[in-house]
C-alpha cells in the first residue's frame, strides 16, 4: 500500500513538471518571436531613415558641384566627385542603380560635367531592402540675367534693396500697390543654358489680353492673368526672379517648372505646385490660402508662413530654414518630408505611410494628431492640443519635453522615446505593443492604461492622477520607473507592484517595478 501510494506521488510530480517544460517552451517561443520582430522592424526603420537622410545630403552635394560647375563621374553604383573612382559623394552602404541629368542616362564608367545652368537629377537609390527616388532640381544662380528694362520702357524700375531683408521682416510687409509691382521686373528666363529674351512679366500685365492665354518665347504659358507658370511642351524651364514672385489671387506652378527669388515668395491666395516643380524662396514664403504640392514637388525657403492648409503629397519636400506657422491643418503622403527649425500648427495633424517630419526645436499641432505606417518623426519638443492616435508603427524621438492634452491611444505598435518630460492631460491608452521610453518624469492626469506587450520605461518619477494598467487581469504590460512612483488611483487587478531591482531589465508580464519609493 506504502509503495502504491509513492508510486503515484511521483507520477504527479513527473507529469507537473513536463507541464511546466511545455509552457515554458511555448512562452519562450513567443516572447524570442516577439523580440526577432521587433529587432527587425527597428532594422527596417533606421535603414529607411538613414536611406531618406543619405538622399538629401546627395541632393545638396550635386547641387554644390552644379554650383562650381565640377565632374561627377557614375561607375554603376556609386556617384564620385571628378572623373575618376577617388572621392566618392554616397556613404559605401547607400547604391544608385540609375542616374539621370536632364534626362540624359549616365553609363556606369562615364562622367559629365556638370556646365549648363538647369539641371534635374534623378535616380534610384537603394539600402539594404529599401528604394528611394532622387529628384531634385538645381539652377546656378549666377547663371540667370537680370534685365532691369524688359517689358517697362515707360516706368523706371525701382532697384531691389542692396541687402535682403531680415527673415523676420515677413511679417511686417504689406502687399504692394499695383503701379508699384507694374514697376518692379519679376525675372528673367533661362533654360538649358540659353537666354531667353522677351519682357518681363508681372503678374497684372496681362488684365487687358482678351486672349486665353499668352504664350511667351515659344516655351511658357502664362494663363490669363498669370494664375499660371506652365510649359507647353516636356523640356523643363527655369525662372530667377531678381526681386520677389508676388501674385494677387491663385497661382499655380507647372510640372517642371524652376523658380528661384532674391526675396519672397508671396502668393495672396492658394498655391498649387504640380509635380516636379520647385521653388526656392531665399527670404522666406508667404502664402495666404491653400498650398498643395504634388507628387515630387519642392518648395524651399528661410521661413513659411501660410494662412490655410497644407497637403504634402507623395515624394514632395518641404525644406524650411527657419521657423514654419500653418495656421491649418497638414496632411503628410507617402514617402513626404518636411524638414523646418520650428513648426506651429493650428490645425490638425495626419502624417501617412514613410512621412518624415524633422524639426531641430519645438513641434506644436493645434488639433489632433495621427501616426500612420512607418512615420518618422524627430523634433525638439512636442506639443498636441489634441488627441494622438497611432495607426500604424511610427518612430517618434523627442529630444525634449512632450505634452499631449487629448488622450494617447495607440492601434498598432509605436515606438517612441521622450528625452525630457511627458505630461498626458487624458490619459493614455496603448495597445498592439508600443514601446514607450521616458528620460524624464511621466504625468498623466487620468488612467494610464497598458495592455499586454506593452513596455514602458520612465527613467525619471512617474506621477498617475488616476489608475494604471490594463482592466483586463490577463492582458498585463510591464512597465518600469527608475524614480518614485505616486499612484492616486488603482492598479488594476494582474498588476504586479515591485519594489526591488536596480535597474529596468528583465520586465515580467504584468510587472510595475518601482526603483525608488513608493509615494
Amino acid at each position: 500500500m506504502l509503495m502504491n501510494r509513492l508510486s503515484q506521488q511521483r507520477g504527479a510530480s513527473l507529469l507537473e513538471v513536463l507541464s511546466v517544460i511545455v509552457l515554458l517552451s511555448i512562452v519562450g517561443a513567443v516572447a524570442y518571436s516577439f523580440l526577432m520582430n521587433t529587432f527587425l522592424f527597428e532594422d527596417r526603420v533606421t535603414e529607411r531613415q538613414s536611406l531618406v537622410q543619405e538622399v538629401n545630403l546627395l541632393s545638396a552635394d550635386l547641387r554644390r558641384l552644379h554650383e562650381s560647375g565640377a565632374p561627377i563621374y557614375y561607375d554603376g553604383s556609386m556617384l564620385y566627385e571628378g572623373r575618376g573612382a577617388d572621392r566618392p559623394i554616397l556613404n559605401e552602404d547607400i547604391r544608385i542603380e540609375s542616374f539621370y541629368a536632364n534626362e540624359n542616362e549616365l553609363a556606369p564608367g562615364t562622367s559629365i560635367t556638370l556646365t549648363q545652368d538647369t539641371y534635374r537629377f534623378e535616380g534610384t537609390i537603394t539600402a539594404g531592402g529599401y528604394n528611394h527616388e532622387l529628384r531634385t532640381a538645381s539652377r546656378r544662380t549666377g547663371a540667370f540675367v537680370y534685365d532691369p528694362g524688359a517689358g517697362n520702357e515707360d516706368v523706371e524700375p525701382e532697384p531691389p534693396p542692396e541687402e535682403p531683408l531680415p527673415p523676420e521682416a515677413l511679417e511686417d510687409i504689406t502687399f504692394p500697390s499695383r503701379p508699384d509691382i507694374n514697376s518692379m521686373p519679376l525675372f528673367s528666363s533661362e533654360a538649358y543654358g540659353d537666354v531667353q529674351s522677351g519682357a518681363a512679366i508681372t503678374p497684372w500685365e496681362l488684365d487687358d489680353v482678351a486672349e486665353d492665354n499668352v504664350v511667351h518665347d515659344g516655351r511658357l504659358i502664362l494663363y490669363r492673368n498669370a494664375s499660371a507658370f506652365r510649359t507647353n511642351n516636356d523640356q523643363p524651364l527655369s525662372f530667377n526672379i531678381d526681386h520677389s514672385l508676388l501674385r494677387e489671387g491663385n497661382l499655380t506652378i507647372g510640372s517642371d517648372i524652376f523658380i528661384n527669388t532674391g526675396y519672397y515668395v508671396w502668393v495672396d491666395g492658394n498655391l498649387t505646385m504640380e509635380d516636379g516643380s520647385a521653388i526656392n524662396a531665399e527670404n522666406g514664403a508667404r502664402i495666404q490660402g491653400d498650398a498643395t504640392m504634388q507628387g515630387g514637388s519642392e518648395l524651399a525657403a528661410s521661413q513659411l508662413q501660410l494662412t490655410g492648409t497644407a497637403a504634402l503629397q507623395s515624394d514632395s519636400v518641404l525644406t524650411i530654414a527657419g521657423p514654419s506657422t500653418i495656421d491649418g491643418p497638414l496632411t503628410m503622403d507617402r514617402d513626404s518630408i518636411f524638414t523646418t527649425g520650428s513648426l506651429r500648427l493650428g490645425g490638425a495633424g495626419t502624417f501617412r505611410s514613410n512621412a518624415v517630419l524633422a524639426s531641430e526645436n519645438e513641434v506644436t499641432i493645434g488639433g489632433e494628431a495621427t501616426f500612420q505606417e512607418n512615420v518618422n518623426v524627430q523634433a525638439g519638443s512636442l506639443f498636441i492640443d489634441g488627441n494622438m492616435r497611432v495607426t500604424g508603427t511610427p518612430v517618434i524621438q523627442i529630444d525634449g519635453d512632450a505634452g499631449i492634452n487629448g488622450g494617447l491611444t495607440t492601434e498598432n505598435t509605436m515606438y517612441m522615446t521622450v528625452g525630457g518630460d511627458l505630461v498626458l492631460e487624458n490619459g493614455a491608452a496603448l495597445r498592439q505593443d508600443p514601446v514607450v521610453t521616458i528620460g524624464g518624469t511621466l504625468t498623466s492626469r487620468d488612467d494610464f492604461s497598458y495592455q499586454s506587450g506593452s513596455t514602458i520605461i520612465v527613467e525619471g518619477n512617474a506621477d498617475i492622477r488616476g489608475n494604471i494598467g490594463s482592466n483586463s487581469p490577463y492582458d498585463q504590460g510591464s512597465m518600469c520607473v527608475q524614480g518614485s512612483l505616486s499612484l492616486e488611483g488603482e492598479a488594476y487587478p494582474g498588476v504586479d507592484i515591485t519594489n526591488s531591482g536596480s535597474d529596468c531589465s528583465n520586465l515580467s508580464p504584468g510587472e510595475l517595478r518601482v526603483l525608488g519609493p513608493i509615494l
